[in-house]
């Protein structure tokens, strides 16, 4: 699965945050929570906000798939959104105050 785009940004491509992207993408060897904590330990202040980037807009992404999943032709929310239409159609929705 491709990693979202940058936001507003060229690719991070700091050596290190390269090689600590890539073991996550690809579980290039099997890799503890406890060595990840390590490497992130010896990031420089500019790597750990290029992580930081890189984590947050795969969260998001992922975020984003499971509403489109949500609200698709069989999701779980399907149901919902019909029936916030119908009272959007229906003029049974008021403004907030």
């Amino acid at each position: 699965m491709p990693s979202p785009p940058c936001i507003g940004r060229p690719r991070p491509t700091g050596s290190r945050y390269v090689a600590f992207a890539a073991l996550i993408k690809y579980n290039i060897g099997v890799v503890s929570l406890a060595e990840i904590k390590s490497a992130v330990d010896t990031l420089s202040r500019d790597e750990l906000a290029e992580l930081a980037v890189f984590i947050r807009e795969r969260d998001h992404a992922a975020w984003d798939r499971q509403i489109d999943e949500d609200f698709s032709e069989n999701g779980r929310l399907k149901a919902v959104a019909e029936e916030v239409r119908a009272d959007i159609r229906a003029g049974r929705l008021q403004d907030l105050p």
